[in-house]
């Protein structure tokens, strides 16, 4: 049964016949169910449940969940609170929170462009990303000199000294890391 057909509540259903309907059918009283569904389409334009207004769609994203555990963990380890009237009752348990895991997908899903991940500064894996490309001694010496410069500034660096990957490679490497591209 859909979660809002409530005991005591009038409906109108079909009657397996052409044209003919139940008025005034009740919920409790004239049938029964044995589980709930959420059985509602919801569109672009239907009121809200509120009376606040027609509902507008929007992509989003799951941050935090809920595992109603019940009482089967709860009875295996005796875990029993006084209620009301101080007698002893096994509790009812839940799990809530957000996960690590769905954090970082949250990130990735709002920050990325076409090549890739795009970390916002505060969770980004580096503040800089130097990359030496060339065949000289003296362009390594240079990177390595900027990235020991950057990080004398308190900035944290990814330097990609790898001396015999090409330019493209490095490139291609260094958006996949996602390190900002900008700065505020």
């Amino acid at each position: 049964m859909d979660p809002r057909v409530v005991s005591g509540t009038a409906w109108i259903t079909g009657a397996n016949e052409a044209g003919k309907h139940v008025y005034g059918l009740v919920a409790g009283r004239d049938f029964a169910w044995d589980g709930v569904i959420e059985c509602t389409d919801v569109r672009e334009g239907d009121p809200a449940p509120d009376g606040s207004g027609p509902l507008e769609t929007a992509r989003g994203i799951e941050m935090g969940h809920i595992f109603q555990l019940g009482r089967k963990y709860a009875e295996a380890l005796e875990l029993k609170v006084l209620d009301q009237n101080g007698k002893q009752v096994v509790v009812t348990m839940g799990s809530y929170g957000v996960g690590v895991t769905r954090a970082v997908a949250a990130l990735a899903e709002s920050n990325h462009d076409d090549k890739g991940l795009v970390w916002p500064r505060a969770v980004a894996p580096a503040d800089v990303h130097v990359v030496a490309v060339g065949r000289g001694e003296e362009i390594f010496a240079t990177a390595e000199q900027l990235a020991l410069e950057l990080e004398a500034a308190g900035l944290d660096v990814i330097y990609d000294d790898r001396p015999k990957v090409s330019p493209g490679v490095k490139f291609g490497d260094a958006e996949l890391v996602g390190v900002p591209p900008s700065w505020p």
